[in-house]
C-alpha cells in the first residue's frame, strides 16, 4: 500500500521539474502532441497526418 508523503509545496517544488510539479501537484497534463511517445521515428508511427 502506498504512504502519503506530507511535505510542504516548497520543498515538492526543489525536488520537482516545473513540469513534474505541475502535472503531479496540479494535476495538469502536457500540451497535446509535446510528449515522448509524439516523438517517434516516421517508420515507427501508425497515425499518418
Amino acid at each position: 500500500m502506498a504512504r502519503e508523503v506530507d511535505k510542504p509545496d516548497a520543498e515538492w517544488r526543489r525536488q520537482l521539474s516545473d513540469l513534474q510539479y505541475r502535472v503531479t501537484r496540479e494535476k495538469g497534463t502536457e500540451r497535446a502532441f509535446t510528449g515522448e511517445c509524439c516523438r517517434l521515428p516516421d517508420s515507427a508511427q501508425i497515425w499518418r497526418r
